[in-house]
């Protein structure tokens, strides 16, 4: 795909894929638009095969987790347009319309003119979670950070088993992130933390809000972050983020192979999905605005 000369060339090398009838509905709009739309349709419509065949105690769950980490992250996406004054045609294309957030409710999200505004434009639980991180922090690192105690919170409630440990590790890592932040920022972390973790406990989290970076990277060097801490102490704290996220795939991944049968495997196969649904989404992108495959590869490596 990367040596494929148009986005009409790619799209017709997926005809006979999952992604062919999604991509041919919305390839007549002939707009960039329109074709990652076909892909999030297909990444969409896989998942909930993938969430109608999971364990029955285990679907909601599994729901709430890949449709609400979608939906927040467009809702983040909308944050920053309207902290950068950004009209809705500048956001729109940001957005990628997969979880339970519609397009046509993005697109009206994307009008906005304050959060506030936002927030009721928004759906439930979604509303409270923006208002109540309206309400609480300013800044925009601390107003994300809000956003994902409030997911978290609301997931580990509903959540048990291999699902609620899902959750835990979306705990551990906004705590990893949220100290690394507070230790540049010279504040104390422990009144940003969140409990419920999975491998750091609340006696570790004491811990970790007394330390420097490498006395961070230390405690955490027998859990599945290690690497991922390490990495960004090297490369930087913007980083963090996506090393933790894959830290987290990657355990996801080892408990699937240990339990084949357990819903980490349809979590692992969902994280596989959306990687593959993201490489596709730049590849359209690139070869829209005429990328050369040498700086293609570059992006999607």
């Amino acid at each position: 795909m990367i040596q494929a000369a148009t986005p009409r060339d790619v799209v017709a090398s997926l005809d006979s894929t999952d992604y062919g009838p999604h991509l041919r509905r919305f390839t007549a709009a002939s707009s960039l638009i329109g074709l990652e739309a076909g892909v999030a349709s297909a990444l969409k419509s896989c998942v909930e095969e993938l969430v109608r065949a999971a364990p029955e105690k285990d679907g909601c769950a599994l729901a709430a987790h890949v449709y609400g980490r979608w939906d927040l992250d467009n809702i983040k996406t909308l944050s920053r347009g309207l902290r950068s004054a950004l009209p809705p045609e500048r956001v729109i294309p940001l957005l990628f319309p997969t979880g339970l957030i519609g397009p046509e409710e993005l697109k009206s999200c994307s009008e906005a003119k304050t959060h506030q505004e936002l927030a009721e434009k928004l759906r439930p639980p979604y509303r409270d979670i923006l208002s109540g991180a309206a309400v609480k922090w300013g800044s925009p690192l601390e107003y994300e950070e809000e956003l994902d105690r409030g997911f978290i919170r609301r997931l580990a409630s509903a959540s048990s088993g291999a699902m609620a440990d899902q959750a835990g590790m979306l705990a551990d890592t906004l705590n990893i992130r949220t100290t690394m932040r507070c230790i540049d920022s010279g504040v104390q972390a422990s009144g940003h933390m969140i409990g419920g973790g999975l491998y750091i406990n609340d006696n570790r989290l004491r811990q970790m809000g007394g330390q420097d970076r490498q006395g961070v990277a230390r405690l955490l060097a027998d859990t599945p972050y290690a690497g991922a801490v390490r990495e960004a102490l090297q490369l930087g704290y913007p980083e963090l983020d996506s090393r933790l996220r894959h830290a987290v795939d990657e355990e996801t991944k080892y408990r699937s192979l240990l339990h084949p049968l357990s819903v980490d495997t349809v979590v692992s196969f969902i994280r596989e999905k959306e990687r593959e649904a993201y490489t596709l989404r730049a590849i359209l992108a690139g070869k829209w605005h005429g990328l050369t495959a040498d700086a293609l590869k570059a992006v999607v490596s």
